[in-house]
């Protein structure tokens, strides 16, 4: 009795403390996904000789392991985050430098890594530490001078490009650039640096598409009407949201699901807006501005430097992954192969989310005492 007393007021005194509105409107979206795999994860599996509920069954097992990262996370304090994140950061940095050498490739690119019998990709998991270790970098480099966090934090995000671009894996490395950017224009940087980064990063996307055919494909098959590789699913996105209209088809009925490969993962958005419609398309980009802006308004009250920055640069990742996957599924962008936060189907995916909204919660909470 005396135990579930304590564990009791425990789990009370974590509530008190967590932002309520972060966490229900998370909750919403990974109930959401959860009836989107449902949705669009049996045709693929029956497709690929899986069985017919494979893919549900593998994210109930990631959703449950990333409630309780999120809930540990969440509970830590943002200094031992803070040591976590950095050591996060120096081993899943060595990860990625090891898919160069022990990488295997999927669909033509080089991301992912077989490591204690699971199959990983070091990128979705670096970007969160990373976005930890930045904010660090500049808020020591304001308290002290001498402190070279600008030009540590910079090496670090070339040599990540690098290796990036060589998977080769465009998308990861432009989330990551905006991550850092961002943070970096908010930590106080020149504002000739940031002008000149700005040129810099337009002068690496025009190189990118001249010298990675990769790059050049991607834009090209967005630019131009093709029946095959990348456009071709956009195409078929592009029939759900007319198949779907303001209603939808109603839940199963969608058809374009059995013939998108990528259907439970890149465009698991292109489902929900044939089978549940334009509304629901509304109410999951409605949640996730409500999650981001509340994070932001948490951000802007936040009188630590660290803490601001840290909230800032796990919202922005939030932020820009989900535009960006909505925007292909909607055909505003080039594919690029990006999940759609707590909603697809992934457990690298998942883990990667998951500690970013732990940590998010760890630094937006009460503290009492």
């Amino acid at each position: 009795m005396n135990f579930s007393n304590k564990r009791g007021s425990f789990l009370s005194g974590w509530w008190r403390s967590v932002d309520k509105f972060i966490v229900f409107g998370i909750l919403a979206l990974i109930t959401l996904g959860i009836f989107l795999v449902m949705a669009a994860s049996p045709a693929v599996a029956t497709r690929i000789g899986l069985s017919y509920f494979h893919f549900v069954q593998r994210q109930v097992v990631y959703i449950f392991i990333g409630f309780l990262v999120m809930f540990y996370i969440s509970l830590i304090n943002p200094i031992a985050v803070r040591r976590l994140a950095i050591l996060g950061f120096i081993a899943f940095f060595m990860l990625l430098i090891g898919v160069e050498l022990f990488g295997y490739e999927t669909k033509g690119a080089k991301r992912w890594i077989h490591l204690f019998g699971f199959s990983i990709q070091p990128s979705e998991l670096l970007k969160p530490f990373f976005a930890i270790l930045t904010a660090w970098l500049i808020s020591r480099r304001h308290t002290d001078k001498n402190f070279p966090g600008f030009t540590i934090s910079s090496i670090l995000f070339g040599i990540i490009c690098v290796l990036l671009i060589r998977q080769p894996n465009f998308g990861m490395t432009l989330t990551v650039g905006v991550i850092w950017f961002t943070q970096m224009i908010i930590g106080g940087l020149n504002i000739f640096i940031i002008f000149g980064l700005g040129v810099a990063a337009l002068a690496g996307i025009f190189a990118a598409y001249n010298f990675l055919p990769h790059v050049q494909n991607r834009i090209n098959t967005f630019l131009n009407t093709s029946d095959s590789g990348d456009n071709y699913q956009t195409e078929k996105s592009l029939q759900a949201f007319h198949n779907g209209g303001i209603f939808g088809r109603g839940p199963g009925e969608g058809s374009v699901k059995e013939t998108i490969p990528d259907a439970h993962t890149d465009f698991i958005f292109a489902v929900a807006a044939e089978e549940y419609g334009l509304i629901l398309c509304l109410i999951i980009i409605a949640v996730y501005a409500f999650v981001v802006f509340r994070c932001l308004y948490r951000a802007y009250n936040e009188k630590d430097l660290f803490t601001m920055l840290a909230i800032t640069g796990l919202s922005t990742q939030l932020f820009f992954q989900a535009i960006v996957n909505m925007g292909v599924a909607s055909n505003m962008l080039p594919n690029t192969g990006m999940t759609l936060p707590l909603v697809s189907y992934g457990g690298s995916s998942m883990l990667s989310i998951s500690l970013v909204i732990g940590m998010i919660l760890c630094f937006t909470k009460k503290r009492f005492g």
